[in-house]
Parts: C-alpha cells; structure tokens; sequence
C-alpha cells in the first residue's frame, strides 16, 4: 500500500509538471487514503470468497467419502466378516444342517445303547438273589464289557463327527478360496482378511468389508451351479 502510494503521488507530480504544495499534498494523501480503503476491501472479499470457495469443497469431499464408507471399494486390502458368512452362506447353511443332523442320529444310538444296558442293569438287580455266584459273575462281566463298549461307541461317534466337521468345514473354506481367486482379480486386492467375534482385526473400514459382496457372489454360484431337478 505505501509503494502505491509513492507511485501514485509521483505519477500524479509528473504529470502536471509542477512542484507538490503541503496544500495540494493533502489533497493527494486524501485520495490516496480512499484508494487504499478500496483496495483493502477488495483484498477482503477476495480472501473471505476464497475461504467460502475452499470449505465447500471439503465438505463435499467429506460429504463424498461418507457416502463412499457404505461401499466396498477397491484397494490393497479387504476383509469379510466369516461368522456372518457362515450364517448366510447357503452351502455353510446346508453343510451346518447336515452335521445336526449326524449329531442327532448319533445321540440318538448312543442314547439308545445306554438306556438299553440300564435296563439290562436293573434286570440284572432284581434277578440277583435267585442266581448262583457263576451266573452273577458271568453278569457281572457282560455288563461291564458292555459298559467299555459303550464308552468306545461315544468315542467313535465323537471322532467320526468332528471328521465330518473338519471335511464341511475344509469345503467351505475350499470355496470361498475359490471364489476369492477370482473376486481379488477384478476388485485388485492383494490380500484378504478374515475376522470374526474373536478375530485380531479390532477395527476395520465398512469401505473395506467385502463381506456381503462375496455372501452374494457365492450365494449366486450356488444357485447357478445346483442342477435341476425333474
């Protein structure tokens, strides 16, 4: 602003070819004074539009990236939400209900072989007196071979079962690494993550969770690979 007004005064003392009076110098600060006013509210608007101009754009920016949260969206890294995939994968669903059902038939042999040897058991009570000490330890015997038996029928149930869950569960995965394969060359992920209840991720963006997308996408093939039925 003073440069200016140095500028303007010598313009101004060049141009009428006369020499500058204390009188005729008042005049010129005067408008010089008004000129700087003009400038400095110009400046003013100027800098106030800008700051306008620039914190519209950082609310659209943040508008934009709230709206971005909700969607998966490509990067180096994702991770898929297992516990609800294996509620809302159909085959896991299918797998799931399939090994219940192997439990039940199995609780229900083992229940059965263990309310038969009870019932041998009060049988075997209620007849003591009338046997001979041959007999009684001959019973005795049988029931406590059936009794060994009966504890290795549980522990053959138990083991066949959690091999069927280790096969189900190794199926499951086999798919989903599958279709992982596939899902990670057309979004360009480098790796993927799982987490669950108890997982390590403690944290993660929504941007990031793919869960829903890859339920879909096998949900999809599911139905697209199950043959037809007659």
């Amino acid at each position: 602003m003073i440069m200016w007004g140095f500028f303007f005064a010598y313009t101004f003392a060049s141009n009428s070819n006369k020499v500058i009076t204390v009188k005729n110098l008042g005049t010129v600060l005067g408008g010089l004074s008004f000129v700087g006013v003009v400038v400095l509210f110009i400046l003013q608007f100027s800098n106030t539009q800008s700051i306008e101009n620039n914190q519209e754009a950082i609310d659209q920016v943040e508008e934009s990236d709230s709206l971005d949260e909700l969607k998966p969206r490509s990067g180096v890294v994702a991770y898929i939400n297992t516990d609800s995939l294996m509620n809302n994968y159909t085959a896991a669903v299918n797998y799931r209900d399939e090994l219940n059902a192997d439990q039940v038939k199995y609780e229900s042999q083992l229940a059965a072989a263990q309310k038969k040897l009870v019932n041998d058991y009060e049988s075997y009570k209620a007849k003591a007196q009338t046997m001979s000490s041959f007999e009684l330890q001959q019973r005795d015997r049988e029931l406590q071979n059936r009794q060994q038996d009966l504890a290795k029928m549980e522990r053959d149930l138990s083991q066949k079962l959690g091999a069927k869950e280790m096969e189900l569960t190794k199926k499951i995965n086999d798919e989903l690494v599958t279709f992982l394969e596939n899902y990670s060359k057309t979004h360009s992920y480098e790796v993927i993550l799982s987490d669950n209840q108890m997982g390590a991720i403690l944290w993660g963006s929504k941007s990031v969770d793919i869960t829903k997308d890859v339920i879909d996408g096998m949900n999809a093939t599911v139905i697209t690979s199950t043959p037809e039925k007659d």
